[in-house]
């Protein structure tokens, strides 16, 4: 039951991330970074105990990490949202093109023929 629930979170967590960075054009980061911004804030004042310094470490490594797993989410979308604008151009878009503009092809296209003529040049 604790994996289901743990697995749950997550999903839930990287929806609502998904969502964010697609449909809002904001970034999740910045809430939690202003807060833990402002936790930072308030012990950077008593950094002479050994526990600030812990607390603090504690801070900085949650605010690295949720900036890490949201830089992943977005780099996961934008070339998802690549993808589907190169197929919708293939499919679609490049007929309505000129002639001569007709015979073109999606930088995915094109990429995906280099990657497949390299391996064929290898082996």
């Amino acid at each position: 039951m604790a994996k289901a629930a743990k697995a749950n979170f997550y999903l839930r967590v990287r929806r609502w991330v998904d969502h964010d960075i697609a449909h809002r054009y904001k970034s999740p980061v910045l809430g939690l970074s202003f807060i833990a911004a402002m936790f930072v804030g308030f012990l950077s004042r008593n950094l002479e105990r050994p526990s600030s310094w812990i607390a603090w470490s504690l801070a900085m490594a949650v605010v690295l990490a949720w900036n890490a797993f949201v830089l992943w989410r977005a780099i996961r979308i934008v070339r998802a949202v690549s993808i589907k604008g190169d197929r919708d151009y293939d499919q679609r878009v490049k007929f309505t093109l000129d002639i001569e503009h007709q015979r073109s092809e999606s930088v995915s296209a094109a990429s995906q023929r280099e990657r497949s003529r390299r391996r064929r040049s290898r082996g």
